[in-house]
């Protein structure tokens, strides 16, 4: 970017060490699925509409089955020893 900061879109690829696949991709930001669940939290609990609080908490419940796996998996990963 021009103004100094940086560019995240390009560097925050899914699949790169920076953001694996719990990032929901645009063009200028990538979001963590640990982010997307906090920003869905407060949706519902700012939302006051029975039909869009019962869509907020399927996405949400997603959200976090999503989350455990990618925390599962980041725990395989660090757990394995190292060569020697």
């Amino acid at each position: 970017m021009t103004d100094g900061s940086p560019d995240f879109a390009a560097s925050d690829k899914i699949g790169s060490p920076i953001c694996p696949s719990g990032c929901f991709q645009s063009e200028e930001l990538a979001v963590t699925t640990y982010d997307h669940i906090q920003e869905l939290r407060a949706e519902l609990a700012a939302s006051i509409d029975a039909s869009e609080r019962q869509q907020i908490a399927a996405e949400l419940e997603r959200a976090v089955a999503q989350y455990q796996q990618e925390k599962a998996a980041f725990d395989v990963l660090i757990s394995v020893e190292p060569p020697h």
